[in-house]
């Protein structure tokens, strides 16, 4: 379940993949076709958000089918701000703890500017069970 600009990827076959769709007027403006500069500005607006003053919250709802190997990656606009998906990606591949990747995903942030809250969380997928 999803609310606001906080991003879920799913890390799976050395492919990083988004989840979620952020819940800011930025991306609103995006989907419309304006440009990105444009909707840049914008970000930080959120359109859907616990605590705001809209009676009407929505949260999103995603099903994603992980395997062993596959890492999900829950992060705020702090990391996703600072690195490209890219670099986030390049540090997904290695096979280093979770601590270890979330230490090293912050500190990418922090080497970018830091201008924000960075909270990183990851899960290893070890098994699955049917």
């Amino acid at each position: 379940m999803h609310i606001g600009d906080s991003r879920a990827y799913l890390y799976s076959d050395s492919v990083l993949r988004l989840i979620t769709r952020d819940q800011t007027l930025g991306q609103d403006m995006a989907d419309a076709g304006l440009p990105a500069q444009t909707a840049k500005g914008f970000r930080n607006v959120l359109t859907n958000s616990l605590g705001s003053q809209s009676n009407e919250v929505q949260a999103q709802v995603y099903h994603v089918q992980i395997q062993p190997g596959d890492r999900l990656l829950l992060c705020t606009d702090g990391l996703n701000d600072m690195v490209t998906d890219t670099q986030i990606a390049d540090v997904l591949k290695h096979p280093a703890s979770a601590q270890a990747t979330c230490d090293q995903l912050v500190e990418c942030a922090l080497d970018g500017g830091g201008r924000d809250n960075i909270t990183v969380v990851l899960c290893d997928v070890l098994a699955t069970t049917s």
